[in-house]
């Protein structure tokens, strides 16, 4: 729509006057509206119905005036106002008046001096009246002026055996024309000089006297006649069957009909639908009140208003050659509640609940993750699990809200582990409790992620995210001691007693080597010694060095090591649990030089399984030489 009609249009809304149809229903009913020769009534008919249903009938009054008939009515499509012809007995002449739809109150125009018998408008909102056979100059055609009621004539029309009517066709421009009666003369009239006329039928299929007639759409009209009926005649003369009707109608109009949905509604979510009947394809402009204009052919309107207050809403017609607003209505827009959402942000596991406290007023409903909490209905809700919260408020007005902004309540408990208790052997040791978000305060003073220790003690670390907290502590001992092992001596085929480690700490193991397993005691093993035979068959003392390294079970560092010597010269073995044969391989050295200068054969080899028993005691001597032969006999060969 360009900018000089949005103007136009504004310029129209602000000079309207009153012409509002009341007493509507929606969808509005197209509706088409009659009078009659001989009463004061309006008649309405249903024009959506297919058999003309009555819908309401109202007393048409005038003031100064009694109303003993009304004859032609017409509607103008430029103002939307109605006109009706007024027949009083105590007044010569025709009485043209406007017509409230509504109520029946007439305004008097002017007194048109003549008996008219039918009044139309065409499409540019010039007013046409005809007067009947029994007037002072019959069957004429005037041109009227709809303000003062001066009249121009313009041509005599055909006359039939009496009646005379007429309607408008607005695509065609032109006027049609029905006279007489069983059957009737119908032609059409040109409105431009010298207004010549064109026979279209003298037969409408011997319908009697037409009394009334208004354009329906296209090319067809609906006429009443005088045995009280309805029927539909197009341009050509078709015309359909009777449908009967209770009054006989002097003189017809369909004006558009507008209808709002309701009259009260609520800003940013209701939709304000206004429908619109009767309004044959003609352009409206929707005027909604708040800027919003709405350009429509032929059909209704919807609006949603963002803010609160008294909207007048305004619908303009435009047939193409005029505009002016047919319909206003004031509609009350409510306000929305006003939703805001306070409170935390975490819920802590094991933790207290978040308290959320929404707007005050009105009633309340919460929703987690978008699904309604059925029994959260309070100003307040206690979270005790993570989501999405929100809540719809609805005020006294009925209008409802939800808060723009959603409460975001996250799980956010942060975890922390130092580890197992442990001990400090040397040095320094790192503790760890680096979290990602997290904040730190340790019992140190600290508040980095990781501290550095070099003594013992107690340490803990609080780490906080998102409002939650956690803690954990962890024990450093001091390094243990163990007991103090003597050195132990042994002679070659003696027993050594078991020896067992001990240490100031709990939770201690102990492992050891031997660097010389030949004395009779295993190279490795876990544990305390136990009790072994010394070996040693040579004539100097073996030494064999035993490292034995505790180690706390917390996972610390290994302990300090203990080494003591043992000496001996046999190798004994423990046979250990689930083992019932041995495999052994031996190994002969270089046997000993006799004294006469013969050297010693050299060592042999010797391989078998040894059937044992679970803790028997394996004694295997290793070395020394065979006795020394004081002769030598050399057999002849």
């Amino acid at each position: 729509m360009s900018k000089a009609k949005v103007l136009a249009i504004i310029a129209m809304i602000g000079a309207f006057s009153s012409k509002v149809m009341k007493g509507q229903t929606y969808p509005p009913i197209p509706k088409v509206f009659g009078v009659n020769q001989n009463d004061d009534k309006l008649r309405a008919y249903n024009a959506s119905s297919a058999t003309y249903a009555l819908l309401s009938t109202t007393t048409a009054t005038l003031a100064g005036n009694t109303i003993d008939g009304m004859l032609g009515l017409a509607y103008d499509p430029c103002t939307h106002k109605s006109y009706v012809i007024i027949k009083d007995n105590n007044v010569t002449g025709r009485i043209l008046a406007t017509i409230n739809l509504s109520t029946g109150v007439c305004t008097n125009v002017a007194n048109l001096g003549d008996n008219f018998s039918s009044i139309v408008f065409d499409r540019n909102g010039q007013l046409y009246g005809l007067t009947g056979a029994g007037a002072t100059v019959p069957n004429r055609l005037y041109s009227i002026n709809k303000t003062t009621g001066a009249k121009t004539s313009l041509t005599t029309l055909s006359n039939v055996t009496g009646g005379q009517v007429i309607a408008y066709h607005p695509k065609t421009n032109m006027l049609y024309h029905w006279t007489g009666w069983g059957p009737s003369r119908y032609d059409k009239v040109s409105l431009t000089s010298p207004y010549t006329t064109t026979l279209i039928t003298t037969s409408l299929n011997a319908t009697n006297e037409v009394t009334g007639a208004v354009y329906w759409n296209n090319d067809t009209f609906l006429i009443s006649h005088l045995s009280g009926g309805f029927r539909k005649v197009d341009t050509l003369g078709n015309i359909t069957t009777n449908v009967t009707s209770a009054a006989v109608n002097r003189g017809m109009i369909m004006p558009a009909q507008f209808a709002t949905q309701k009259d009260t509604a609520c800003a940013k979510y209701d939709t304000i639908k206004i429908g619109a009947a009767s309004v044959k394809n003609q352009t409206l402009y929707y005027v909604w009140g708040d800027g919003k204009i709405d350009t429509v052919v032929g059909g209704s309107g919807a609006h949603v208003y963002v803010s609160s207050g008294a909207k007048t809403v305004y619908v303009l017609i435009n047939n193409g050659y005029c505009i002016d607003t047919v319909f206003t209505k004031t509609i009350s827009i409510n306000a929305l509640p006003a939703v805001t959402i306070t409170g935390g942000s975490a819920v802590c596991a094991g933790g207290p609940a978040v308290t959320l406290t929404g707007s005050s007023g009105g009633t309340s409903q919460w929703f987690k993750n978008g699904v309604l909490i059925s029994g959260a209905t309070s100003n307040t809700y206690n979270v005790t699990t993570p989501g999405i919260y929100n809540m719809i408020k609805t005020n006294t007005n009925g209008c409802f809200d939800s808060s723009t902004t959603s409460k975001v309540i996250s799980n956010s408990g942060p975890t922390v582990n130092l580890g197992k208790d442990t001990v400090l052997c040397s040095g320094s040791l790192t503790l760890n409790a680096t979290g990602a978000g997290y904040t730190y305060s340790w019992s140190t003073g600290a508040t980095t992620p990781t501290i550095l220790v070099s003594s013992a003690g107690t340490y803990s670390v609080t780490v906080t995210s998102s409002g939650c907290t956690a803690v954990d502590s962890i024990i450093i001992g001091s390094a243990p001691t163990m007991n103090t092992i003597t050195n132990k001596t042994a002679c070659n085929g003696k027993s050594i007693s078991a020896i067992s480690f001990s240490s100031s700490f709990s939770g201690i193991t102990y492992t050891w080597t031997n660097n010389t397993p030949s004395i009779g005691l295993a190279a490795n093993r876990s544990g305390n010694i136990a009790a072994f035979t010394g070996i040693n068959a040579g004539a100097t003392p073996i030494i064999a060095t035993v490292t034995v390294t505790p180690k706390s079970s917390s996972g610390g560092s290994s302990l300090d090591s203990t080494t003591f010597t043992y000496t001996g010269n046999e190798q004994i073995f423990v046979v250990p649990a689930g083992v019932t044969s041995v495999n052994i391989e031996s190994w002969g050295a270089q046997g000993g030089s006799s004294t006469m200068g013969v050297a010693g054969g050299l060592g042999g080899f010797a391989s078998g399984n040894l059937t044992v028993t679970p803790g028997d005691t394996l004694r295997i001597r290793v070395g020394g030489q065979g006795v020394t032969p004081t002769s030598v006999t050399s057999n002849a060969a």
